[in-house]
């Protein structure tokens, strides 16, 4: 069976020849579910094209992305996946088509020319960015407020923490009932103090973790 081509998060496709609904798979919360669901209603209206949505939980999704894209049965015409290196283990397979046209069309650059790299590699572009997320520290008040407010910059906020420490407080928690928030929490402390250049070059082994 040949490979089944798969455009990410858009769509590359003549509206006037579509017959078949549009199978579009996501990684979704239950209560993320119903704004996705008016969203591709209003799409529907505008182009006539209908969506039909294959939507899996997380550990479902990942498990089921190989299988799709390796041209499996009912495989997803458009599929909602992660930047940068796991995109990128698809593409350099020639599992995923580049959307260069797509940016240029759209003059998709204006708006996300600093993400780009994170959906492209050797000069071609397999993604459009789609979601940012988000990281916060809940902390109490009228502790923090004992040991100097909260800080603005990154040195004071680390100056911060050595100081609780000395004071017998640890200040950083996390739970560890599933893994990936601590490595979550990497990858965003890294692209803060670093950079997402720096980032990608140490996931390819570039760069060393040592």
């Amino acid at each position: 069976m040949s490979l089944k081509w798969l455009v990410l998060l858009i769509v590359s496709l003549s509206l006037s020849c579509v017959a078949q609904p549009l199978r579009v798979s996501l990684l979704l919360t239950p209560k993320q579910r119903d704004s996705f669901h008016f969203v591709f209603e209003a799409f529907t209206q505008e182009t006539g094209i209908h969506i039909q949505t294959i939507i899996r939980s997380d550990e479902d999704y990942k498990s089921e992305i190989d299988k799709w894209l390796k041209g499996g049965e009912n495989s997803p015409d458009v599929l909602h996946w992660q930047a940068s290196e796991r995109l990128f283990q698809f593409s350099r397979k020639g599992l995923i088509r580049p959307i260069n046209h797509v940016w240029q069309e759209l003059k998709l650059a204006d708006s996300f020319a600093h993400l780009q790299s994170g959906v492209s590699e050797e000069g071609q572009v397999y993604a459009l960015p789609f979601a940012y997320y988000h990281w916060g520290i809940f902390y109490r008040k009228s502790l923090i407020d004992k040991h100097g407010g909260p800080q603005r910059f990154w040195e004071d906020f680390v100056r911060q923490c050595e100081q609780l420490k000395q004071a017998g407080i640890t200040p950083i928690g996390i739970g560890t009932k599933n893994y990936w928030p601590a490595a979550a929490w990497f990858d965003h402390l890294n692209l803060r103090i670093n950079d997402l250049s720096f980032h990608q070059q140490l996931l390819r082994g570039e760069v060393s973790f040592l």
